[in-house]
């Protein structure tokens, strides 16, 4: 039979610990397995879709070559396969944000995507709680997002200097609603807000993230949240009314009387909300405990809070399945003394390795040596807009 087309994708498999990687390492088999089914489920029997070897674009992989234009492709998820066939393959047209130069040795740069949002309302509800209302500059609808997301506002030279978590009900495509409170510690947030933040202002918002998506599929669902936590429970709450989904709340209060959101969660749950007073995560570890005593078959939970509140909590769910708890840190864990440690890191797509000295972070260290080839935000560990792939070795 002849082909219109070959697409030759590499799957080559190497030692994950080789300096210069591979691209099965990096999922290339999958991804051309999905390639190769989604292409028959379009009625494309006029491409093949090709196993190949080394391609020796390794820094660059997963790589693929379109034949006859001779175009090549770097990418990463079954939404890059789909774009390829249906943009280029299907009608004719490179997709530009894929595409591999001759002579290319590294990737570019993931640059994000930016909104300009207007501030709209801001409104003040005690107890050094308030909420901020953002719509789109030029009055469109904004990009939806799914509920737990948050959002990064950009204010200091291109940089996020802030992230906050989105507290409306995701159906709402005319504003974004973020909440924001001051935590112990913190340099007075509400403060911070008011001296950078008011009404009329023109920002620049990254795209809406999230770290701790809902499971829908899920029977029941159950929160625990403590703190600055409760906030992306709000939105997830919304969500799970409007699906009709099982869910119960947990809120941990405090006895100092700082107890952010507690109508709005009270508006939003009724019933389905517990309140727990204590100034220990005692009572939250027992409440997980017992949930043993109560098995529900595709029973899902979700951890938000302080670094402290989180690892108590975490300490409780060793015998759930790994894929049915989900996690949101609202504060990053404090590394004791004892805790710091000397490592390196090998860039595979550089073939360079780096050492991470006790007092430093990996980011740390790529910063320092120019080599940050990604997009970051918070520099805490905490909105995963620095998150890679770690293709081998042991993490502690």
């Amino acid at each position: 039979m002849h082909y219109r087309c070959h697409i030759f994708c590499c799957v080559n498999e190497r030692e994950s610990s080789h300096p210069r990687g591979c691209c099965s390492v990096r999922g290339s088999i999958e991804l051309r397995a999905h390639m190769k089914k989604r292409a028959k489920e379009m009625g494309l029997d006029d491409i093949r879709v090709n196993n190949a070897g080394c391609l020796e674009r390794c820094e660059l992989g997963p790589a693929m070559v379109v034949y006859p234009e001779g175009i090549w492709y770097h990418y990463e998820n079954t939404e890059d396969i789909d774009e390829i066939l249906e943009k280029h393959i299907v009608q004719g047209n490179p997709v530009e944000r894929l595409l591999l130069n001759d002579g290319q040795k590294f990737l570019d740069p993931s640059l994000p995507e930016w909104l300009d949002l207007v501030v709209s309302e801001i409104m003040h509800l005690g107890d050094d709680c308030l909420t901020i209302e953002f719509k789109h500059s030029n009055g469109e609808d904004l990009p939806e997002f799914s509920a737990g997301a948050h959002l990064g506002l950009l204010f200091d030279r291109h940089r996020l200097s802030r992230y906050f978590s989105l507290i409306n009900n995701p159906v709402e495509t005319n504003r974004y609603l973020v909440g924001a409170k001051d935590e112990e510690g913190d340099d007075s947030m509400t403060d911070w807000i008011a001296s950078n933040i008011k009404v009329g202002d023109e920002i620049k918002a990254h795209l809406p993230t999230n770290t701790i998506e809902l499971n829908e599929s899920a029977v029941q669902h159950t929160f625990f949240g403590e703190g600055s936590g409760v906030l992306p429970l709000l939105s997830m709450c919304h969500r799970l009314i409007d699906i009709d989904a099982g869910f119960k709340v947990h809120y941990l209060l405090s006895s100092l009387g700082n107890n952010f959101f507690l109508k709005e969660l009270k508006e939003i749950c009724g019933k389905r909300l517990t309140l727990h007073l204590s100034d220990s995560f005692s009572e939250i570890s027992a409440t997980i405990s017992n949930l043993h005593n109560e098995p529900i078959e595709n029973h899902h939970l979700y951890l938000c809070g302080s670094a402290d509140f989180m690892t108590e909590a975490l300490a409780k769910t060793a015998d759930w399945p790994v894929e049915s708890v989900h996690t949101q840190y609202m504060s990053a864990p404090k590394l004791k003394d004892s805790d710091a440690l000397n490592f390196s890191i090998t860039l595979a797509r550089r073939t360079k390795t780096l050492r991470v000295g006790e007092t430093q972070s990996v980011f740390d260290v790529l910063q320092e040596a120019g080599l940050l080839n990604l997009k970051y935000a918070c520099e805490d560990g905490l909105c995963g807009a620095c998150k890679v792939k770690v293709l081998f070795g042991e993490i502690k």
